[in-house]
C-alpha cells in the first residue's frame, strides 16, 4: 500500500475515545500595565503568553479522557494512576500530588519550586482490555500497527477479539519565570525515561505557522511507522500522519491554541512479560499509547524596519 493511500485510511478511521490530556491551569493574576510608546506613537501588541507560573507558586494540573479535545470529558480514576512528575530545572522530579476527582477532569496540585521548563506527566497503571475483531483490526490500522496486523492476517485472526494490555501516559509543559534568576535546564528535548513519551526537537514556546518536530519513544528507542493524531481545538477531524524511520514526525499548526499529539505503538506481548500481574495474565499484544499537549501562540510580529532620513537635496537652503 502506498504512503497516501495508507493516511487516506487513517484519516478515515474513528477517532480513539480512550485519549488521556493533561493541562496545567495557571493562576489567575491582574493584568500586567500595557507598555508605553516612543515619542506618542502607541506600543506595538504584546504576543500571547504560554502558561506560566512564578517560583514558589503552586497550581493544579487537570487530567482528564476525551474525545472531543480540548473539552474535557470525564475524569481519570485517582486509583488508576500510577505515578505522576514534575520535573523542573536540574533537581530531582517530584511527584504530583492530592488526586481527587471532579465532574470532567482529576485536579492534582504541583509546587513549582525552580525556574525554567516545567514538564508535566502522567503514567497510568496498566489496563486489560478487549476490543472485538473489527474494532481491534480498525485500532490496528490507526496505530499504523502493520507488523501486528499483517500477524493476525497470517494466522487468520482478523475476526478474533484483540486482548492487549494498555500503558498510557501524558506529557504538557508550563514555564516558571523569575525576574532575578535565570532559567535552567532540562528542557523540552530531553526524555524522563517513560515506558513511551514524546520528546520535541526543539525549544518552546511553538509558534503558529513554524514546524514542531517531535520522536516518539518506547523503552528510549524511537518508534518508526506509527499512527500519529493531531489535534487541533478548531478541528473536529484530526489530521494523521505517520512517524518516519528516526520516530518523529513534522507537523505545522496553522493557527495559535491548544494542540495535542496522540500516538499508539501496538507489539507482541512476550511471554515473560505475563508474569508482570493480572492485567497481563490473558493479553497477547502490548499497546503504548501517549499525548504531548502544546500551547501555540499566535506568529511572531514582523521586526520593525526604522524609516530612513530622506537625504538632503543638494542646494537647498539650510
Amino acid at each position: 500500500m502506498s504512503r497516501l493511500a495508507s493516511l487516506f485510511l487513517l484519516a478515515a478511521l474513528p477517532l480513539s475515545a480512550d485519549e488521556i490530556w493533561l493541562r496545567a491551569v495557571t493562576p489567575e493574576r491582574p493584568p500586567a500595565p500595557a507598555p508605553k510608546g516612543r515619542k506618542g506613537k502607541p506600543a506595538p501588541p504584546l504576543a500571547a503568553a504560554t502558561p506560566s507560573f512564578r517560583m514558589g507558586d503552586s497550581g493544579i494540573v487537570e487530567l482528564t479522557r476525551g474525545a472531543r479535545f480540548p473539552e474535557p470529558g470525564t475524569p481519570v480514576p485517582a486509583s488508576a494512576i500510577d505515578r505522576t512528575l514534575l520535573r523542573l530545572g536540574p533537581g530531582r522530579p517530584m511527584p504530583l500530588t492530592g488526586a481527587r476527582e471532579e465532574s470532567t477532569v482529576t485536579r492534582l496540585e504541583a509546587t513549582y519550586a525552580g525556574v525554567g521548563l516545567a514538564t508535566l506527566t502522567v503514567q497510568l497503571q496498566p489496563t486489560a482490555r478487549t476490543l472485538d475483531g473489527p474494532a481491534f483490526e480498525a485500532f490496528l490500522g490507526q496505530a499504523g500497527a502493520d507488523a501486528v496486523a499483517a500477524e493476525r492476517r497470517k494466522r487468520k485472526d482478523t475476526a478474533k477479539a484483540g486482548k492487549d494490555v494498555v500503558v498510557a501516559t501524558a506529557k504538557a509543559f508550563t514555564t516558571v519565570r523569575d525576574p532575578k534568576l535565570p532559567a535552567q535546564g532540562p528542557d523540552a528535548t530531553e526524555p524522563l525515561g517513560l515506558p513511551v513519551e514524546w520528546v520535541l526537537g526543539g525549544a518552546l514556546p511553538s509558534r503558529a505557522g513554524v514546524p514542531i518536530t517531535a520522536t516518539l519513544l518506547v523503552a528510549g528507542e524511537p518508534v518508526a511507522g506509527a499512527g500519529v493524531r493531531v489535534l487541533p481545538s478548531a478541528s473536529g477531524v484530526a489530521p494523521v500522519a505517520r512517524t518516519d524511520e528516526k520516530g518523529q514526525v513534522s507537523i505545522t499548526p496553522a493557527a495559535e491554541g491548544p494542540l495535542l499529539l496522540a500516538a499508539a505503538v501496538v507489539r507482541p506481548l512476550p511471554k515473560a512479560a505475563r508474569k508482570k500481574g493480572d492485567a497481563y495474565k490473558k493479553a497477547d499484544w502490548e499497546t503504548f499509547t501517549t499525548t504531548l499537549r502544546l500551547d501555540v501562540l499566535a506568529p511572531a510580529p514582523a521586526p520593525s524596519v526604522p524609516a530612513r532620513k530622506a537625504p538632503a537635496r543638494r542646494g537647498a537652503k539650510s
